[in-house]
């Protein structure tokens, strides 16, 4: 399961397994981390290997948005930011097994 970053403003979002509720999950123990049930949204995504440095992750992100505004039939970007990047892998990872993905809101079909 991924972690997720906004890239409007630092929040950091780790996507639980289904199943688990907000009950289920423990209490942080550290005032500035909350636990959110966050509503399902449909998205488009790119998936990408290696490391995902800023340069990579903008390659990707312009590439993702281009592809929805020029390809027939794409749904609409709901907004075109923030881009949230998803991480899959633990920082130590080679990058030749990373796997990354960068990721729009788009409106439902």
């Amino acid at each position: 399961f991924p972690v997720t970053i906004s890239s409007d403003e630092w929040v950091t979002q780790f996507v639980l397994p289904k199943g688990i509720t907000l009950k289920s999950v423990p209490t942080p123990t550290d005032a500035r981390i909350r636990i959110v049930n966050v509503p399902a949204k449909t998205w488009a995504v790119d998936v990408f290997t290696g490391n995902a440095n800023q340069s990579r992750i903008d390659k990707h992100s312009e590439a993702l948005l281009k592809a929805l505004k020029t390809t027939a039939g794409m749904p609409k970007v709901v907004t075109p930011f923030p881009i949230v990047t998803a991480f899959y892998n633990a920082p130590l990872t080679l990058p030749m097994f990373k796997h990354n993905a960068v990721m729009v809101e788009v409106q439902k079909p």
